[in-house]
């Protein structure tokens, strides 16, 4: 008689992972939270479903690492922690989808609401589908040569130094950071939220001051020094910070960056004593600003021999003005 059979079941053997593809993939995961945690601070809503999910999109078949929305603005994006030779051929690939959504970014959105309706809802209704504005981030760990870069267009290339700085900023000043990535991902602020569906853009909002004539700041010739108020949240949408750490090429302008700490004690001082600070802010005004008189009649600022009132136009503009120092 052959043998009773074991009721021991067999264990399988355990798969074992490389000291190396560990260190990748604890790198790789690393580099996304970064990402997710810069979108999650300046207010977009990752939509998990959609992560890693393959569609098919105007005949071209892909997916996308994540997918973010906040307002009426849609961000693809994609991570990659390849080295420099594997990156070209990949950008490439998903350059098709790319350009496929950005001709005819209302019918990618209709395709995502209809091919997935329990993400729909992430879609305000206030929004028609062409108010929508879609935005490709390409998240890479390692540096892209420009001539790489230069294979595409209209893709946000969100480098692990670019990266670093937002996620640090957004982690101090939280929603606030957002104006300077919608500018990061060239969406103009006529473009972004409640303006996109407002039946009149301003070209500006005016403020009251005062015109230095040029012997009292002490500019070089051409120069002029205005002084007025400006509430804190049309600043915070329009500012910028100087820094050589940045996203642009300031030269050899820059501040240090912000601290948490600092941050929060302004916010504790400010709002738990019902206080104000009582102290100046020195800016740059973006070109197109004017100045105009009481009676909104342009002042010639060459004609300024003494100090003149007047009012400031500040243009709707994101990252119009540069924060120097304050």
């Amino acid at each position: 008689m052959p043998p009773p059979k074991s009721s021991k079941k067999v264990k399988k053997a355990k798969k074992t992972v490389s000291p190396q593809l560990k260190a990748e993939l604890r790198t790789k995961n690393q580099h996304i939270k970064l990402a997710r945690n810069l979108f999650r601070n300046i207010g977009f809503t990752r939509i998990a479903q959609l992560s890693d999910k393959e569609f098919e999109f105007k005949g071209i078949k892909s997916d996308f690492d994540d997918i973010f929305i906040h307002e009426n603005v849609v961000v693809v994006a994609e991570y990659t922690t390849s080295s420099e030779s594997n990156v070209s051929d990949h950008l490439k690939k998903k350059n098709y989808i790319y350009q496929a959504i950005y001709k005819d970014p209302e019918v990618f959105v209709e395709f995502l609401k209809e091919k997935y309706p329990s993400i729909s809802s992430l879609f305000l209704s206030k929004y028609a589908n062409h108010h929508f504005q879609v935005r490709a981030v390409y998240c890479s760990l390692n540096t892209i040569k420009s001539e790489t870069k230069s294979q595409v267009i209209d893709i946000s290339f969100l480098d692990y130094n670019v990266l670093r700085y937002f996620e640090n900023v957004s982690g101090t000043i939280k929603y606030s950071a957002k104006y300077e990535f919608l500018a990061f991902l060239s969406v103009e602020a006529k473009n972004f939220g409640s303006s996109v569906i407002a039946t009149t853009a301003g070209s500006g909002d005016y403020y009251s001051g005062s015109v230095l004539p040029g012997t009292h700041s002490h500019f070089p010739k051409g120069f002029k020094v205005v002084s007025f108020y400006v509430d804190a949240s049309a600043l915070l949408s329009r500012a910028y910070v100087l820094r050589r750490d940045g996203w642009r090429d300031e030269s050899d302008i820059y501040q240090r960056m912000i601290l948490r700490s600092k941050v929060e004690g302004i916010r504790k001082h400010l709002l738990d004593g019902n206080n104000v600070f009582v102290n100046n802010i020195i800016v740059t005004l973006p070109s197109n600003s004017q100045l105009v008189t009481e009676s909104n009649t342009t002042i010639d600022v060459a004609d300024i021999k003494k100090t003149t009132p007047g009012k400031v136009n500040l243009p709707v503009e994101y990252n119009s003005i540069g924060l120097i120092d304050g």
